[in-house]
């Protein structure tokens, strides 16, 4: 296997819905096309909730399910340390451009056994750091990549709402407590 380094990411335009993004990746593009669902939750939730979709992400383990997110928030980064066990294929979507960004020396292994995609759809010029709004555009982004969203939960007053309610009208969630 080829060695590649981390800060050799290359730049894809994806278009999803008449909406254009230049995104920038390392990693198996590849894998875009293997998504079985996207795995999104706000960063406050309640406890059981923690719990379950930890025990979900086992079972997602053990299926070898591939799963797309932001992996930014609690949940999410306990999720995808479950998933980080296994030897299905994830795919992580940033809300910083990769420009800037440190791999994680979790994620190098599986970049380089290409099981492991990197995207982002936040250009050098958006920002260095996430913010709310980039952390918006990220799950927006997500949520295309994937014909099912699983959120776990979602408070009527979290920034993950009007996605929420979107996504139910559309027909793509496969689970969620509001």
């Amino acid at each position: 296997m080829e060695q590649t380094k981390m800060n050799d990411f290359k730049k894809i335009e994806l278009t999803f819905e008449g909406k254009d993004y230049n995104c920038c990746y390392l990693g198996n593009i590849d894998l875009l096309s293997q998504i079985d669902f996207a795995f999104l939750c706000p960063s406050k939730c309640p406890g059981n909730i923690i719990i379950k979709a930890r025990e979900l992400a086992f079972e997602w383990l053990k299926k070898e399910l591939t799963v797309a997110g932001g992996f930014h928030s609690p949940v999410e980064r306990q999720v995808v340390n479950v998933l980080m066990k296994g030897s299905q294929p994830i795919v992580i979507c940033l809300a910083v451009p990769l420009e800037n960004m440190s791999v994680p020396e979790t994620w190098k292994k599986g970049i380089l056994e290409e099981r492991i995609l990197v995207i982002t759809p936040i250009r050098k010029t958006d920002a260095q750091r996430p913010t709310q709004e980039l952390c918006d555009i990220r799950d927006k982004f997500v949520t295309k990549l994937a014909a099912k969203i699983y959120i776990p939960y979602v408070d009527e007053h979290a920034t993950i709402a009007e996605l929420y309610k979107r996504l139910k009208q559309e027909g793509k969630l496969i689970f969620s407590e509001i």
